[in-house]
């Protein structure tokens, strides 16, 4: 679907991709590909230059079988794009904007019963006839986005759709994009916003100053990049720094914290907790609380970017 090989792109002086090269394939019925970095990291340069919109200087691009010349822009007619501020047209309906949009592609009847269709997939069907001014920002991420199924292609690119909405409009963006990746939609995702794409994404791909430097699954990025950690908590607190001492003399950690009166421990082997379970036990620590950490998408994300061991 996606491949990008040795992506080189500079605004001047400053180079924003640094042979960058990304592999996405689909294997499955539908795949959510969360594309993540810093602000500044070259996310939406890269977004820009798959839709068509930008020139590259040096590198290959090929979406969807069709090959990105770097010297022109190229229209590829096989995608769906929804920028992070798209605009809609504020005096149309919503029926009316998206009868418009299918009307590109086919005959007015039958873009009559796809911008239906579309209707019903939004979830807007029961404000069809409302003017988009008078939308939520929700509703009209959720409009923008089915507004990029008209001509029904099965790759889309979304920079930010859940930006700056409320915790409901999040839910009916995410869930929207759930149903279009259980209708086999490919769909390629910049954002910022860690929790969504841990909910819905397949596989993510870190970006950090124009360089791809981490790339795989929820599950594998979850379980493998971070460590092993634990939560420690014992009833003798004033104690805390002492015990952080006798840890790292154990060497068998590579990071200890200290944080509201617990200590956070990363393990080098998942096995390790056991002796440290034991020398807290021997020397007459009364443990509070020893559970294992639940690593969440953030924690890999800031190992990442603050250099800490992998």
């Amino acid at each position: 679907m996606i491949q990008i090989t040795n992506l080189v792109k500079s605004f001047g002086n400053h180079q924003v991709l640094k042979n960058l090269s990304i592999n996405i394939t689909n294997n499955k019925s539908g795949l959510i590909y969360g594309f993540l970095g810093k602000n500044g990291a070259g996310k939406t340069t890269t977004m820009n230059i798959l839709v068509g919109l930008s020139r590259f200087d040096s590198g290959e691009c090929v979406v969807n079988g069709t090959k990105i010349n770097n010297k022109r822009r190229t229209f590829i007619e096989s995608i769906g794009y929804l920028p992070e501020s798209p605009g809609l047209h504020n005096y149309m309906t919503a029926y009316e904007y998206l009868h418009y949009l299918c009307n590109l592609f086919m005959d007015s009847t039958t873009a009559s019963v796809r911008a239906e269709e579309l209707l019903d997939l939004s979830g807007l069907s029961s404000s069809r006839d409302r003017k988009i001014g008078g939308f939520s920002r929700g509703m009209k991420q959720r409009l923008g986005i089915v507004g990029t199924l008209a001509h029904n292609p099965k790759l889309i690119f979304l920079d930010e759709p859940t930006s700056a909405l409320d915790p409901e409009g999040r839910y009916q963006v995410l869930a929207l994009l759930e149903k279009l990746k259980d209708q086999g939609k490919v769909i390629f995702l910049s954002t910022h916003l860690l929790d969504d794409v841990e909910r819905i994404c397949d596989r993510v791909g870190i970006l950090d100053d124009g360089r791809l430097v981490k790339e795989g699954s929820i599950e594998d990025l979850l379980n493998n990049e971070v460590g092993h950690t634990y939560n420690i908590e014992i009833k003798e607190s004033n104690q805390l720094e002492r015990l952080a001492k006798e840890i790292e003399a154990m060497q068998k950690t590579n990071k200890i914290t200290i944080k509201n009166s617990k200590l956070q421990v990363t393990f080098n082997d998942e096995n390790d907790y056991k002796s440290l379970l034991n020398h807290l036990l021997t020397n007459n620590y009364t443990l509070v609380d020893f559970s294992k950490h639940k690593t969440k998408l953030e924690d890999v994300f800031l190992s990442i970017y603050r250099g800490e061991k992998q």
